[in-house]
């Protein structure tokens, strides 16, 4: 089951699975729509192109997740009456990259570097 391969995934970081099942709830009550669900996944699962394209499990008839052709590292999508892909836009400020600070004796801290600033 997907949410059980997510939970795995994400098991030693369990804020995603959280943040997953956040954007689950708010697409369920409508709050966002399709194309913003799409995003939201895509950013938060970004480099984990079977979770990616798994999520078309929970997308209405007509809406896919795809590997762009040109070997892009960001999926595209379809939408039912468009011909052709949409690209999937990165988040605005970046994808947080891990930035590990020196930490104190025995301890471990980790930031996040967004375009540059922490």
């Amino acid at each position: 089951m997907y949410l059980d391969q997510v939970k795995i995934e994400f098991g030693d970081r369990p804020h995603i699975y959280n943040e997953f099942l956040d954007i689950m709830k708010t697409f369920k009550s409508q709050a966002i729509d399709t194309p913003g669900v799409i995003r939201r996944v895509a950013s938060l699962f970004h480099g984990n192109k079977r979770l990616v394209l798994g999520f078309n499990t929970f997308l209405p008839e007509g809406y896919r997740i795809e590997l762009p052709l040109d070997g892009g590292t960001w999926p595209v999508y379809r939408e039912p009456g468009r011909s052709g892909v949409i690209n999937i836009p990165p988040p605005p400020g970046g994808i947080p990259q891990p930035v590990h600070l020196r930490p104190a004796p025995g301890k471990v801290i980790v930031s996040f570097l967004i375009n540059g600033y922490g």
